[in-house]
């Protein structure tokens, strides 16, 4: 997490202890905390999967998968809408 000081996102996954690909995301550093952006099929169970991981610490995690919408774009990400939160890809250039 401390990668988000000096990068816009993270390309980060959640493993099984075998090594196993559970889920991969993106997180994203907002003013209101940490954004993750997975499929749309998959953001009800990494809510869930993370909810078992947090114990006693003081974090809520929340599927918002109805209330935020994502797209792709092809262009240049500076020439974003009002408020929308954008990132280059940090997989490749």
């Amino acid at each position: 997490m401390d990668l988000l000081d000096t990068r816009e996102a993270i390309h980060a996954g959640l493993l099984t202890p075998q090594g196993k690909i559970l889920f991969e995301f993106f997180v994203v550093k907002t003013p209101a905390g940490y954004l993750l952006e997975t499929g749309l099929s998959q953001t009800a169970a990494l809510a869930k999967r993370l909810a078992m991981y947090k114990l006693r610490a003081k974090v809520d995690v929340k599927d918002a998968g109805g209330e935020v919408v994502v797209a792709v774009s092809l262009g240049d990400v500076r020439a974003r809408p009002q408020g929308a939160i954008a990132f280059v890809d940090p997989r490749s250039d």
